[in-house]
């Protein structure tokens, strides 16, 4: 804001009995604005107070890049003498004031709807000759900052809150603003591995207790979606990394991951069968065939049965490779029945039936 200038009055005399005083000022965009009054009031008929801009327009405080003039003119007494900004104008009782537009408190975040574990920044877009800027950012840290501009606002909870910036001007006028942050929660990516280590083959059920529309497994060699357990079988030995990766319908994530410890420390004639839970048949080459894993079988005997007891497949090898179809058609996606009678190569008997789930 430019600094107020206050011209030396100009007196002239319109007629025999008259004369006129003028005051200027050089207004700056969003500066100050004028207040002119009197014991009569603003603009005062009866000692032809008036007030005019440099572009010939009547009204007080103006604003912008104006010049103002400010008349008086009598010959009364009443605009015999001025002053400064403020003063008060002899016996007549006309006071000019200068003052500066209050303060407006404003901002925005580029995102106020977010995830708990999110951080977000603050832009402030407050008018006026702010001097000092003080943000207050209940349940999120810091809680505070004395920036014009703060950012790494981080919230951890997942609820509703409010930001507030309050600006204090040079005079020490004060204005404050708010916002308000919805911070959404996210859904835990926890995972359970029984057992997280053991010999090959090893059969490890993943478990998550997040709803199995917003699963996504993946790690070395597997990939299911859309399941909250499983069970998958490590057939060599090493570490493997499996990870949970979750998104629920507001859209925010979590991942997490764990390590697998398959070890081969039992003798090369030992038998097993692994049987899967789930299979996605829908030609997307992941998943797609429900396969059996088994080492050191002599005797097989497998079949699927749908809920009548129909049987959609059989076989008398080892390992089933079902591709969800039964007499050249899709089978419909369900819950489809198991038994498997095989004898290991070690002497071990199977006796196996479980359910499994077909989704397409």
């Amino acid at each position: 804001m430019k600094t107020f200038l206050l011209v030396v009055a100009l007196f002239a005399f319109y007629y025999a009995h008259s004369q006129t005083v003028v005051w200027s000022e050089d207004f700056s965009t969003g500066g100050s604005g004028w207040t002119i009054s009197s014991t009569e009031g603003t603009n005062d008929a009866a000692h032809n107070i008036g007030i005019v801009n440099n572009q010939g327009a009547s009204g007080s405080s103006p604003s912008g890049e104006n010049l103002l003039h400010v008349t008086c003119n009598t010959s009364d007494g009443f605009c015999s003498s001025m002053g400064g900004p403020g003063s008060v104008y002899n016996a007549g009782g006309i006071t000019a004031i200068t003052t500066a537009y209050s303060p407006d408190a404003a901002f925005t975040t580029p995102n106020s709807n977010i995830c708990s574990g999110d951080c977000i920044s603050f832009t402030d877009q407050s008018s006026g000759n702010i001097a000092s800027w003080q943000w207050s950012f209940p349940g999120a840290n810091p809680t505070n900052s004395t920036n014009q501009n703060p950012t790494s606002i981080c919230y951890s909870m997942a609820g509703n809150y409010k930001a507030f910036l309050t600006v204090t001007d040079a005079s020490n006028v004060s204005s404050i603003d708010s916002l308000s942050i919805v911070v959404n929660p996210i859904t835990n990516a926890v995972i359970t591995a029984n057992p997280s280590q053991g010999q090959i083959p090893l059969m490890v059920n993943l478990s998550t207790i997040a709803p199995a529309n917003e699963c996504n497994w993946l790690g070395d060699g597997i990939y299911y979606n859309g399941v909250s357990a499983v069970n998958n079988t490590f057939l060599l030995p090493g570490n493997f990394e499996v990870c949970l990766f979750t998104q629920n319908s507001n859209g925010c994530k979590d991942t997490s991951c764990i390590n697998i410890v398959a070890l081969n420390v039992f003798p090369a004639d030992t038998s097993f069968i692994d049987v899967p839970n789930i299979f996605t048949p829908n030609g997307d080459l992941k998943n797609d065939l429900f396969v059996t894993y088994s080492q050191n079988i002599d005797k097989w005997s497998a079949k699927i049965y749908n809920r009548w007891g129909n049987v959609m497949f059989e076989s008398t090898q080892p390992n089933i490779q079902w591709n969800g179809y039964t007499g050249g058609n899709p089978a419909a996606d369900g819950s489809y029945f198991y038994v498997i009678s095989a004898t290991g190569r070690d002497g071990k008997k199977y006796e196996l039936y479980g359910n499994i789930t077909l989704l397409r």
